[in-house]
């Protein structure tokens, strides 16, 4: 399995290094979550992290190679064909992070570089992702706790074999990605009830009133990511509806603005599916971002791609950054 992934990262890397480096124009969007500069219980073990020291260098690699745009100027340029043979990008946020506002936003307002952050509804009134939680309680002395709670559901479930108390808090927010139930989540739910007080360790996400305050930065560009954070693809159509469309709605209420912004909650390729694509396609203006990979050279308002940058970024992205991704100089 492992062989298998390391040549399907290797392959995934080369098709978009050549998809780069050839001369027609392209649009690349990269895209960011949580950008720290000390280690976090709400974060450790999750791959999407980036330390701001790289964080930094990496836009300043976009920056070189890349004419940074905004989103919108991004989806303009895709509906008109790319006329020119510029390569341009875009910088994306998702889950709306604290430290969207607070550290990275402040370094790309330097640059004059304006970003697009997703904001998911439940999580600005208060609401902390499920993921999150689970890490959080991983990551403090709660961890003990929770295995123990989740141990015999594991065994009963037929999961002998997993033994949560010999994983590492990265294998095993891995591992819960597709293999939670109601059991295991109501486990997590109670445990971080327990044990998270919020007037010790603030929540590390924006919440409505510090969103409002940027909403109007010029530099910033707003859009949605769903009311709850669910993995569309394991919803019906009625509940991925009421995500997606009613959501958005909500979203733009919210703000007191309209916006054709949307984002695939984990975006994976397994993530939405075509119900979820109808769904965006049957809206007026919706236009839905992924976050599995690939490059732009059209507009598809079903799934305009994205390349995920982290600190732990697949082979594909680290061969991207260290070949210059458009050839050598």
């Amino acid at each position: 399995m492992l062989k298998f992934k390391l040549k399907y990262m290797i392959k995934t890397g080369m098709n978009v290094l050549k998809s780069l480096t050839c001369e027609r124009p392209v649009a690349v969007i990269f895209l960011f979550h949580a950008i720290e500069k000390a280690s976090s219980s709400w974060t450790g073990g999750h791959r999407y992290i980036t330390p701001y020291e790289t964080f930094k260098k990496q836009i300043e690699f976009i920056h070189k190679h890349f004419t940074i745009v905004s989103t919108t100027e991004l989806i303009k340029s895709l509906k008109n064909g790319l006329q020119n043979k510029e390569k341009i990008a875009s910088i994306h946020f998702d889950d709306g992070f604290l430290s969207y506002k607070e550290i990275a936003l402040p370094y790309l307002k330097q640059l004059k570089i304006v970003s697009t952050v997703f904001l998911i509804h439940d999580v600005l009134l208060g609401e902390i992702p499920k993921r999150n939680k689970l890490a959080y309680c991983m990551n403090t002395e709660a961890r003990s706790l929770l295995i123990n709670r989740m141990q015999p559901f594991i065994h009963e479930l037929g999961g002998r074999h997993v033994n949560l108390s010999k994983m590492s808090t990265a294998q095993f927010l891995a591992w819960s990605k597709n293999n939670f139930n109601c059991k295991l989540e109501k486990c997590v739910e109670e445990v971080f009830k327990d044990t998270w007080n919020p007037e010790i360790e603030k929540s590390p996400f924006l919440d409505l009133q510090s969103a409002l305050k940027i909403k109007d930065d010029p530099y910033v560009e707003i859009g949605s990511h769903t009311l709850t954070h669910s993995m569309l693809s394991r919803l019906s159509e009625e509940q991925q509806r009421k995500e997606i469309i009613d959501g958005h709605k909500i979203f733009e209420n919210c703000f007191g603005i309209e916006s054709d912004f949307f984002a695939y909650p984990y975006g994976g390729i397994t993530h939405f599916n075509e119900i979820s694509c109808r769904i965006v396609q049957e809206s007026e203006s919706i236009i839905a971002f992924s976050a599995y990979g690939g490059v732009n050279r059209k507009c598809n308002r079903t799934d305009v791609k994205r390349i995920t940058l982290s600190d732990q970024s697949p082979f594909g992205v680290k061969a991207l950054l260290a070949n210059n991704i458009v050839g050598h100089e």
